[in-house]
């Protein structure tokens, strides 16, 4: 150490460089390495309201055009309390003006109206999606 100086601090800088791109305001795991647009943000289209299981009562929003479910923390609705539920088990998508159901090969499987899926299947409201063991109402 040089006589005189300080050493420096150990942990975050409080420099901020006024030169440096503003961070976003929230973090989203399809922003990898950059800026991206985030589902967070665009319009709803739809809610999925749990009606058994560990969800019943709660209400999920689904935004963008892409929603995928599962019991990883990067998906856009994480279901970590049903042990049913696979790591990457369903996605939600926007579709000719509607919504289709497609199970991503999860162990359990998902169901439309007590109906197992083994491809695409549109939804309307009032139609209810399982997930491993949870029950939802799509609204």
């Amino acid at each position: 150490m040089i006589p005189g100086m300080t050493p420096a601090p150990v942990g975050p800088s409080s420099y901020v460089d006024p030169y440096a791109a503003p961070s976003p305001a929230y973090a989203s795991p399809s922003m990898a390495g950059g800026y991206a647009v985030s589902n967070q943000m665009a319009p709803a289209i739809g809610q999925l309201v749990g009606i058994e299981g560990p969800y019943a009562g709660q209400v999920f929003t689904l935004n963008g055009t892409n929603t995928e479910v599962g019991r990883e923390l990067d998906k856009d609705i994480v279901l970590s309390s049903d042990s049913t539920i696979s790591r990457g088990h369903a996605r939600l998508s926007q579709e000719q003006g509607g919504v289709v159901v497609t199970d991503l090969g999860s162990s359990n499987g998902t169901y439309v109206n007590g109906q197992r899926l083994f491809g695409p299947m549109p939804i309307v409201p009032g139609d209810v999606v399982q997930f491993g063991s949870s029950k939802f109402t799509y609204q």
